[in-house]
């Protein structure tokens, strides 16, 4: 089993956990892994300066990579901050909205907006960001691809303002959004990468689903797979992950319980 996977921050977690399970011999010998990172001095800049587009020095890095490797499988990890820039920092006029994922708790004093104005200026974000990966990808590779989405929100207000990472100053300015509304717009961004993927590529390319284990009882991510910012998982949900990943190919990866992957 052959995986490439490419992506932006959130491909850190599984780096890391490939490496570690190396280190220790413990990855079976028939998984082999090509890693891409987007966001490097080679891969830069991602987009265009005008229209908006993957810039065509980028594309043919990622024709070649992909004819080079000859993965039997191809898994993104790009973008994935999307639903964060407008979920995590409290808004100065509270909002929140109904969707139809379930039943969920409406905000205390929060303006109701309707549902169909905040997918649309979610989706306009993300086709313009993840989609243009998942888009380029699909055109240039015939394989499966899968679409990982970025881990659920992180529940503990605490945590994320003693760890703030790169949304510091924005922390301290306007405060951390209530954790119900960031679950609802995760959500909602992960739905809107099942359509980005359908029509992509019906079929092949598909949105990977997280595995049961880094949620906690009400959906958020576990503490167990807490990073050191805001908005990512740590080593060991990398280890979760890519787990849950081999997994649907028949190949058992170590349970990340045995031993905790260090983040450095």
């Amino acid at each position: 089993m052959k995986l490439l996977a490419a992506g932006h921050s959130h491909l850190s977690a599984l780096i890391r956990a490939h490496y570690a399970l190396l280190h220790r011999d413990e990855l079976p010998d028939e998984v082999e892994a090509y890693f891409m990172r987007l966001n490097t001095k080679a891969n830069e800049p991602n987009f265009s300066s005008g229209p908006r587009e993957i810039t065509p020095n980028l594309k043919k890095r990622i024709t070649f990579v992909l004819k080079r490797e000859a993965p039997d499988e191809v898994v993104l990890a790009t973008m994935g901050n999307e639903y964060n820039s407008i979920a995590l920092l409290q808004h100065p006029e509270p909002f929140d909205f109904e969707t139809p994922f379930g039943p969920e708790a409406r905000l205390l004093g929060a303006d109701p907006i309707p549902y169909s104005a905040i997918r649309r200026f979610v989706e306009d974000r993300a086709r313009i960001n993840v989609g243009l990966f998942i888009n380029t990808f699909a055109e240039v590779y015939g394989g499966p691809i899968k679409v990982l989405p970025p881990p659920p929100p992180n529940p503990s207000e605490a945590h994320i303002r003693n760890n703030p990472g790169s949304f510091a100053e924005r922390v301290k300015e306007h405060g951390v959004s209530p954790a119900p509304l960031r679950l609802k717009i995760w959500r909602l961004y992960v739905d809107i990468l099942r359509q980005l993927a359908e029509d992509a590529g019906p079929r092949r390319v598909e949105v990977a689903d997280l595995p049961a284990e880094i949620f906690d009882d009400n959906g958020f991510l576990a503490e167990r797979y807490w990073h050191r910012d805001p908005t990512h998982g740590n080593a060991t949900y990398g280890h979760e992950v890519y787990r849950h990943l081999m997994a649907r190919h028949g190949i058992e990866l170590p349970d990340p319980r045995i031993h905790e992957v260090a983040e450095d």
